[in-house]
């Protein structure tokens, strides 16, 4: 045997591995991404691009799979609530599709069943927690950004969020129930949601998105099912770190552009900063949590809305301000909103959006 030439061996793989092990602790790591897609698909999400009638839901999760597989830098999830189907014995078939991509590649796709589930995201989460890196290396420098698609949330009990599930409750309760859970899994807030659905600037909304995440992205009023322009949302795929407060200004800011010429509704987008704004909704949210306890199931379903500025329960409680509730310098600063007022129908008569949206009780 050479021992002369295996010890030259051995030293040769022992430089080998001591210098790429070097390498790897001075090499700096970069900040991961994850966008999480939930698109509810079970509700009336079609729209007419013309005289073409088009899903909205389906070009959501059509442009989510485009965005997947080219984001070379992170990981996304797309969870796709399609309505219940049944067989010809009446036994559900699986109507949930799970897909987990890892820098722009297909890594695993699951069916469940919807109905064999809790409502407050537990199919998703349990996806997550079996996929994501980050539940395993936790950071506080990961970016997780969460997409939700879908129809105005419930603020009060009320069933029937999902057409195919007509006895099942679906609201805000459930939904942030969901996100908390997910917050545990990450340890940390999400550093965004983006809401796309209609009436999704109400004080509570507002209030429980910031709760957990940074930032968050709605509609104060109606949303045109064109959806917002999601495919800024590759500005997060960069090796490097991402500016995201301005990246979020310019989401905004694209979407209102698309809308604008999609829609002769009211277009309104704003993005809410929880560092400024969570303070201020903790005194507020006693109020809010006052006006939804004159609604029952019958009269908040009936979805009258009004901007808060004009709301005559707060006009009330603000008799002696010179400034208009929801107006006020130290509410403004925490909201960038972009408005264009109705040519028909909601809102025609508004010449300026203030960024939240309050139910009403119909006209007797």
């Amino acid at each position: 045997m050479n021992y002369k030439a295996f010890g030259n061996l051995f030293c040769l793989i022992y430089f080998i591995f001591i210098n790429e092990a070097l390498s790897q602790e001075s090499r700096p790591t970069r900040p991961k991404k994850s966008i999480i897609f939930v698109i509810h698909e079970d509700g009336p999400y079609d729209y007419f691009d013309g005289n073409v009638r088009k899903s909205a839901a389906h070009s959501t999760l059509k442009k989510a799979k485009h965005i997947a597989e080219n984001f070379k830098n992170g990981e996304v999830f797309i969870f796709r609530q399609k309505p219940i189907e049944k067989n010809c014995f009446c036994i559900s078939k699986k109507s949930q599709t799970a897909y987990y991509y890892s820098d722009g590649q297909l890594v695993s796709k699951k069916r469940y069943y919807r109905d064999e589930h809790g409502a407050d995201l537990e199919i998703e989460l349990d996806f997550y927690m079996l996929n994501s890196d980050t539940v395993i290396n936790p950071s506080n420098d990961h970016i997780h950004v969460l997409y939700f698609f879908g129809a105005p949330l419930p603020e009060i009990t009320l069933a029937g969020y999902s057409l195919s599930m007509g006895q099942v409750v679906f609201g805000v309760e459930e939904y942030y129930r969901g996100l908390n859970k997910f917050t545990l899994a990450i340890q940390k807030k999400f550093n965004a949601i983006i809401q796309a659905s209609s009436y999704g600037g109400t004080p509570g909304m507002v209030s429980k998105s910031l709760d957990v995440s940074d930032y968050y992205i709605a509609s104060p009023g109606p949303l045109s099912s064109v959806s917002y322009d999601i495919e800024k949302l590759m500005l997060l795929d960069k090796r490097s770190s991402v500016d995201l407060p301005n990246m979020l200004k310019s989401f905004v800011d694209s979407s209102f552009s698309l809308l604008k010429d999609k829609s002769v509704e009211e277009v309104s987008i704003s993005l809410y900063d929880s560092g400024t704004l969570s303070p201020i909704l903790e005194n507020l949210n006693p109020s809010y949590d006052s006006l939804l306890t004159k609604f029952n199931s019958r009269t908040y379903a009936q979805r009258v809305y009004i901007d808060c500025s004009d709301h005559e329960f707060f006009l009330a409680q603000n008799q002696d301000s010179e400034t208009k509730p929801f107006y006020s310098e130290e509410i403004q600063e925490g909201v960038y909103t972009k408005f264009r007022q109705a040519f028909r129908g909601w809102g025609l008569q508004k010449s300026k959006n203030s960024g939240w949206v309050c139910p009403i009780l119909p006209k007797q």
